[in-house]
């Protein structure tokens, strides 16, 4: 199997420059599309990480943009939605093409997007990173990665931002331990004391950890 991952910014784009103004980081997650009357309608998910106020002010947004036809909301963060792209349509065509699939989100951040999909065909993922680079209305690219992959590292899961690595030491080791219990099998202080780190940098790597994994869930 083989990977593709890629950094870039683009004109055409109907949400990064409204998450970069309100700094917010969005995971979208492309589900389906199918071709009618010469648009693309493509239904997909978006999560929204950052201040509540301003996720409904970027859903508000969407639901007044011609482009977006349905959204339903799955929690205060998270919906479905269906766009239509009436513009560029080969170009996009490629970005969703049936041979390949994405084990990432998306993520727009900071006015760019980092885009990574997976096939067993090299050369298509080829085409589409040329594709994204001289496309008219990228600004920027960047290649991060084209290379092939273990496929064990294909698991669904992995549509979920990343822990890091000192979160995902605490969490499991909180979860092994019965920190989440009820009764509680152990306390914050003896998971620090366990790790040799301070008690308040336990805390905070937790609490850290644990709002990246609520809100995808809650």
């Amino acid at each position: 199997m083989w990977r593709l991952k890629f950094e870039y910014q683009h004109r055409d784009c109907l949400y990064s420059s409204l998450i970069k103004k309100l700094d917010l980081i969005m995971y979208g997650y492309p589900l389906n599309h199918f071709l009618k009357d010469g648009k693309i309608h493509l239904t997909g998910i978006q999560i929204i990480q950052g201040d509540r106020q301003k996720i409904k002010q970027y859903v508000q947004y969407l639901r007044h943009q011609k482009k977006i036809q349905r959204i339903e909301l799955i929690s205060e963060n998270s919906f479905f939605y269906e766009a239509v792209i009436d513009s560029n349509i080969s170009y996009y065509q490629n970005l969703y093409h049936y041979q390949i699939f994405y084990s990432h989100p998306i993520i727009h951040l900071k006015g760019k997007e980092i885009f990574e999909v997976t096939s067993w065909n090299r050369e298509l993922l080829e085409q589409i990173m040329n594709n994204v680079k001289n496309n008219r209305y990228t600004q920027y690219f960047k290649l991060l990665v084209l290379r092939r992959m273990p496929v064990q590292r294909i698991f669904l899961p992995q549509i979920l931002p990343r822990l890091t690595e000192k979160q995902g030491i605490l969490l499991k080791l909180a979860k092994e331990r019965g920190y989440w219990n009820y009764p509680r099998k152990v306390n914050l202080n003896q998971l620090a004391k366990e790790l040799k780190i301070a008690k308040s940098t336990a805390h905070e790597i937790l609490k850290r950890g644990e709002a990246k994994i609520m809100d995808f869930y809650l």
